[in-house]
């Protein structure tokens, strides 16, 4: 294999695999992706390790496409200060071809201000 990733190459990796799904687990914000994980997992939940040539390779693939899939919000703009989830990454058999899917569910990180007044009333006892 080579580092030019391929998705036809990374579905025949998934097959042989016998990947169920994986997790691009991910932090960001403060302007720059922080930490990331992918997990691999066969198609009963059970981790598959990343110590082979072919499961590196799939990891590789992943991360050298999963910008262009999916979108991840690193800025922080005073409110908005980032982000933090996992993608879950499957492959889509329905169709003539084969594609890969990507699901993201994340969490928004906000940093909000509020200045409050209150009167409070005050007396001898």
């Amino acid at each position: 294999m080579t580092n030019d990733f391929n998705e036809k190459d990374a579905i025949e990796i998934w097959k042989k695999l016998n990947v169920g799904y994986i997790h691009f687990v991910f932090s960001c914000g403060g302007d720059s992706m922080n930490d990331t994980n992918i997990e691999i997992y066969d198609e009963d939940g059970g981790t598959i390790e990343n110590d082979n040539e072919d499961s590196n390779y799939l990891c590789d693939f992943i991360d050298s496409v999963i910008y262009s899939k999916v979108g991840f919000y690193v800025n922080s703009d005073g409110h908005y200060i980032g982000e933090y989830g996992r993608v879950e990454i499957s492959l889509d058999l329905d169709d003539d071809e084969p594609t890969f899917s990507y699901n993201k569910n994340a969490t928004s990180e906000w940093e909000e201000w509020v200045t409050t007044t209150e009167d409070v009333l005050f007396s001898d006892e």
